[in-house]
């Protein structure tokens, strides 16, 4: 009894670390932090591709700097344990699903983060993550989800999403699951036009997204972030 004792008790150091290192980092009220989490598929490179490519839109709101970073989720078994792993998130409906690379996530962010209001931008599966996130870290900072190409039920927080209805990874996936699973998956709510040698069949962030709907992402992050506050004197 004793041993299983310590092992409980070092499993909830484990998973509640990241989140006391985290809010004893993010402690500065001026400026915002913009996270991007990406999909399945993207190695790291991919995801620094990705912020960089974001960097260029956003970098300063209501007169402060807007830091943009990324968390990466990184591919398992060349994607397939990852296929599997968005089945469970789905199936989870709404729910924080904690796992490993939740944990890690919030490590990193622990590291980078400098401020205390924070926009979490989540492409494909990381939509999952920057639910988990919010669901983790909100009363510790002030903090927000915007949705690109969402497989999720939900955006956490009551943000905003996009969602093209010609993005065919999320049509397939939606398609391969379930009834009672495919009303898990918010539907498209706009309509980008193929990209020529778009090799993501609609579903890149910077190829497709940004690309085509960069001026409307943007407007929606602002919004985001005007939302965001920070009533507490500096650390």
């Amino acid at each position: 009894m004793r041993y299983r004792t310590l092992y409980i008790a070092q499993l909830i150091f484990i998973f509640l670390f990241p989140v006391f290192a985290f809010a004893e980092t993010a402690c500065s009220s001026v400026g915002y932090t913009v996270l991007t989490i990406n999909g399945i598929f993207t190695d790291e490179a991919g995801a620094i591709q990705n912020r960089d490519v974001l960097k260029r839109y956003i970098r300063t709101f209501n007169n402060e700097p807007v830091t943009v970073d990324f968390l990466h989720n990184p591919s398992h078994l060349a994607g397939a344990g990852d296929m599997v792993k968005v089945l469970k998130q789905i199936l989870a409906d709404g729910q924080t699903v904690d796992d490993f690379d939740l944990r890690e996530m919030l490590s990193a962010a622990s590291e980078k983060v400098k401020t205390r209001k924070i926009l979490l931008v989540g492409h494909s599966q990381g939509n999952f993550y920057a639910n988990g996130m919010y669901d983790v870290l909100t009363g510790d900072v002030s903090i927000g989800v915007y949705s690109v190409a969402t497989p999720a039920a939900r955006v956490a927080g009551e943000g905003e999403y996009l969602t093209s209805t010609n993005d065919k990874v999320i049509e397939e996936l939606a398609a391969g699951v379930a009834e009672v699973l495919r009303a898990r998956i918010l539907p498209p709510n706009t309509t980008i036009p193929s990209v020529a040698g778009d090799a993501s069949r609609g579903h890149s962030f910077s190829g497709v997204y940004l690309r085509e709907r960069g001026a409307e992402i943007v407007a929606g992050l602002e919004r985001a972030l005007g939302k965001l506050t920070s009533d507490k004197e500096d650390s």
